[in-house]
């Protein structure tokens, strides 16, 4: 849907703190179970953001999702920072990274980083590019930082309060 231009969002006020730490819960007991720490940071005040929670929990969950399976050993941080006009949300891993050019491949449907680690873990490729187009339909933005052999981070920026207008 996302592709074919057919998705619209469902943009409400929540509280995008409580939702981060209820993701973050149900990737820790995957992560421990491989003996990686999961850790999650939000604000002690309350985030509140105009947006599509159940786009905003597809993203995140995407991305903790990639954490999990490719860190093997180390730690998973999720980070939710907030200022005045938009939200930061952060996922960085101690895991098996990607080379520049392998992180701009990421990011393109169906296609999978190809070595003997990524290909063990299966999946469609398809995680990383829904998660971009998720962001850019909330007028927010994506990146990913990442070094081979020592981990990834990925940030997203989302406004707080306004949906790009979808016509």
């Amino acid at each position: 849907k996302v592709e074919a231009n057919r998705l619209t969002l469902s943009p409400r006020t929540f509280e995008l703190g409580a939702l981060a730490t209820s993701v973050g819960a149900l990737h820790r007991v995957n992560a421990e179970a491989k003996g990686v720490a999961l850790l999650t940071e939000v604000p002690v005040h309350p985030c509140y953001i105009d947006a599509d929670p159940v786009r905003v929990r597809q993203l995140i969950e995407n991305l903790l999702s990639n954490a999990v399976k490719f860190t093997q050993s180390g730690q998973i941080e999720l980070c939710l920072t907030q200022q005045p006009g938009e939200v930061t949300v952060t996922v960085a891993d101690t895991g098996c990274g990607m080379t520049p050019d392998e992180a701009a491949r990421a990011l393109e449907p169906f296609v999978q980083i190809e070595d003997n680690m990524t290909r063990s873990k299966g999946g469609t490729g398809l995680g990383l590019p829904i998660s971009k187009d998720l962001v850019e339909l909330h007028g927010g933005r994506l990146t990913i930082d990442s070094v081979k052999g020592k981990g990834t981070r990925v940030t997203v920026w989302l406004p707080r309060d306004r949906i790009v207008d979808q016509d």
